[in-house]
């Protein structure tokens, strides 16, 4: 057969029975070989489905079943006859998209479950105390980093120390504890880091 096609043929009924056979267009009809015997279904009568990879053709007026899951089989029931069943075609194929859409789509929604399972445990250490550590750690680096040198400026300390307890009840709570440290930069601003420790520039004590 030219054209022809990997498929079957069979009872469509209730107790479907298939048997294997060559399927192809010739005309007007839609014909099943078995080596034995040639099936027709016209394509005028001619209803499609599909079932995984395999495209049914009903015939509307018998149980007459024949199939294909080759690849181009859908292709050639659309040209044939001048588009007689190109409709039909259009609605399985839209009927596919929609399908594969829908896989998608669980498979975005299992993958963000799968993540939001795994964020679980960093978000507990996050919240269970996780991150104040580790942004310390990061500050006491950082403080490294400025290379402070401490004692050198006794009095200019002691002085920043009395003012510090002068505003330690303001503090909340007013009974914590931090170091205070004397940079020599000009930039007249006192910050933070790591928490615990108040760097204080010598253009503000100035």
């Amino acid at each position: 057969m030219a054209d022809s096609f990997e498929g079957g043929v069979g009872d469509g009924g209730a107790g479907h029975v298939s048997a294997r056979a060559r399927v192809a267009i010739h005309g007007s009809n839609l014909e099943a070989l078995t080596g034995e015997k040639t099936f027709r279904i016209p394509l005028a009568r001619c209803s499609l489905e599909s079932a995984g990879r395999k495209v049914l053709v009903r015939d509307e007026q018998s149980s007459l079943l024949i199939w294909s899951d080759d690849e181009g089989f859908l292709d050639a029931l659309e040209r044939a006859q001048r588009g007689t069943l190109a409709d039909q075609v259009r609605r399985l194929r839209r009927a596919a998209r929609r399908k594969r859409l829908v896989k998608g789509c669980s498979f975005a929604l299992i993958a963000a479950g799968i993540v939001g399972a795994a964020s679980v445990p960093f978000t507990r250490w996050a919240v269970g105390g996780g991150v104040p550590p580790l942004a310390n750690g990061i500050g006491e680096s950082a403080l490294e980093r400025l290379a402070l040198q401490q004692g050198l400026a006794p009095t200019v300390e002691q002085a920043l120390r009395v003012i510090a307890e002068r505003l330690r009840p303001e503090t909340a709570p007013s009974a914590r504890s931090f170091r205070l440290l004397l940079a020599d930069y000009a930039e007249v601003h006192s910050f933070s880091v790591p928490p615990g420790t108040v760097v204080v520039t010598a253009g503000l004590v100035c």
